[in-house]
């Protein structure tokens, strides 16, 4: 009995094992086909006899065409240097920072291939084909396409293809640093008539570009680029609107490093801790036949209204110098502010504006009265400052509070800057303007992101008085600026209370403020 059940076991495992044998039809070994095709199927864009024209109709209107007869550069060379990119914009507690893109001088005509080659081992660099990135999908009779902008990834060790149905600026991306430059070889390219401040001059760059059959071009210097239509950039020359372009250059520079670099208590030495090092890389604007809001709005890049009044502050020396660059220095002051720690809500457009008073300043100008809503609403909060008084218990009188508009709010700061003086220095009139670098270095040392308004005008009016040596809760209360009872009893047991009624100092002629405190 024993032996035939084991002859069925036998029997029946045979019969599984044979069941279980198929054939596969396979004739390699392992399950790998060295010779094996393609599974996905796809075809590589390789062809630079083809150019793709889907787009032409739309390309025409914007950004533009690049005409046939401008040479198509191969085997051409560009050198980035990526040993340092931007910090992230929570590093130095502002809203945004710097995007760690590179301009290289050419241009990607619309529809047609361009070839990048990337040396062996370079990895994280991408192309991106336009610099116009506002999305205008959801946006309504839009002037231009939605996106017309092409970005890639780049293989280190090869050719990469890249090619944008609309053309545009080249940018090279880099997300991790190199202590060497890379240097990139690209074909079916055409050269830009950029303006590089430092490397150009005036004479043979204007004869270049009213030469050029390229759409678009850049203005490029360490801590700024503006990217700009080329027809735009020849009527201004050809009218004489555009005087110097490495003038204009310099101003940029110099307000980019004296009044927000360093008014924002930023260092140039490598050895600051990284939180205050100056970034090294530049910010960008972009001008766009369509902003997604707006007349222009911030953000890394700045983007604004492709016309003659944005491009008049990014090519005028005077300009910059008289403090008539209001728009670009409002977009670019919305990216430094500190949102995060003391510029509370009801600041959105007022703390961003600061940079343009700066900036006048260091230019002797009285930027002040130039602006017809500071004219309008300086008096006007004055005299509600005046009325309310830094007393205790006091009131604000309705009629005259316009707490929803910017300019309005800007009377306090200015105050601050023009009249704040030094108890130890009391000649010293630039006491004041160096209270920013204070509190911008202090709010990207504090450990901790404020949790209400409450908590950043706690800061704020400590800050001022850790700055002053004084307790200036009078002034923060002729404002009507709400300061929690914690803050107010350390700062009353910390200092003195300031004895003059800053509160009431006029800035459009400088008179007030200098009257003593009664209570």
């Amino acid at each position: 009995m024993k032996s035939i059940q084991y002859i069925a076991s036998v029997l029946i495992l045979a019969i599984g094992i044979v069941s279980c044998a198929r054939n596969y039809d396979l004739s390699y070994v392992d399950g790998f086909n060295p010779t094996g095709g393609d599974s996905v199927g796809m075809d590589v864009d390789t062809s630079s006899a083809l150019v793709d024209r889907s787009k032409y109709g739309s390309a025409r209107i914007y950004p533009g065409l690049v005409d046939l007869d401008v040479p198509r550069l191969d085997n051409v060379t560009a050198e980035i240097d990526v040993s340092v990119l931007p910090q992230p914009a929570s590093v130095y507690r502002i809203s945004v920072s710097q995007i760690p893109a590179f301009s290289i001088g050419y241009y990607a005509p619309a529809g047609e291939l361009i070839k990048i080659t990337v040396p062996e081992g370079k990895y994280g660099l991408y192309a991106q084909i336009g610099v116009h990135t506002d999305n205008l999908s959801a946006v309504e009779a839009a002037r231009r396409d939605p996106l017309i902008f092409t970005r890639k990834a780049l293989i280190p060790g090869g050719t990469n293809y890249v090619r944008n149905p609309y053309g545009g600026l080249i940018w090279i991306f880099a997300t991790v640093p190199y202590a060497e430059p890379i240097q990139l070889t690209l074909s079916g390219v055409v050269k830009s008539p950029d303006f590089v401040y430092g490397e150009s001059d005036d004479a043979s760059w204007k004869e270049e570009v009213m030469q050029s059959k390229v759409p678009w071009l850049e203005l490029r210097a360490s801590s700024i680029v503006f990217s700009v239509p080329t027809e735009r950039v020849q009527n201004f020359i050809r009218t004489g609107r555009l005087v110097s372009m490495e003038d204009a250059m310099r101003e940029w520079e110099n307000v980019f490093a004296k009044d927000y670099y360093e008014w924002m208590g930023f260092e140039t030495d490598i050895s600051a801790p990284l939180i205050d090092r100056k970034p090294l890389s530049p910010e960008r604007m972009v001008l766009d036949i369509h902003p997604v809001v707006g007349y222009g709005h911030n953000g890394s890049p700045v983007v604004a209204q492709d016309d003659n009044g944005w491009l008049s502050e990014a090519v005028g020396a005077q300009a910059v110098r008289e403090g008539n660059v209001w728009g670009t220095a409002h977009e670019f002051g919305h990216n430094y502010q500190q949102t995060a720690v003391w510029s509370w809500n009801g600041l959105g457009e007022t703390s961003n504006n600061l940079f343009s008073f700066k900036i006048a300043h260091r230019n002797g100008i009285n930027r002040v009265g130039q602006h017809p809503q500071v004219r309008a609403q300086f008096p006007l909060a004055v005299q509600a400052a005046k009325e309310r008084g830094g007393a205790d218990g006091a009131t604000l009188n309705a009629g005259h509070h316009a707490a929803g508009n910017p300019f309005y709010k800007i009377t306090p700061f200015a105050q601050i800057f023009a009249k704040l003086r030094s108890l130890d220095n009391p000649s010293d009139e630039e006491f004041g303007w160096s209270f920013m670098p204070f509190l911008y270095k202090r709010a990207r040392h504090v450990e901790y992101t404020a949790i209400s308004d409450l908590d950043k005008r706690d800061f704020f009016y400590e800050a001022l008085c850790d700055y002053a040596k004084q307790d200036m809760y009078p002034f923060f209360n002729a404002w009507d600026i709400k300061l929690s009872s914690y803050s107010r009893e350390r700062m009353a047991i910390k200092y003195p209370r300031m004895t003059t009624k800053l509160w009431e100092y006029q800035p459009l002629d400088g008179t007030g403020g200098d009257a003593i405190i009664d209570f």
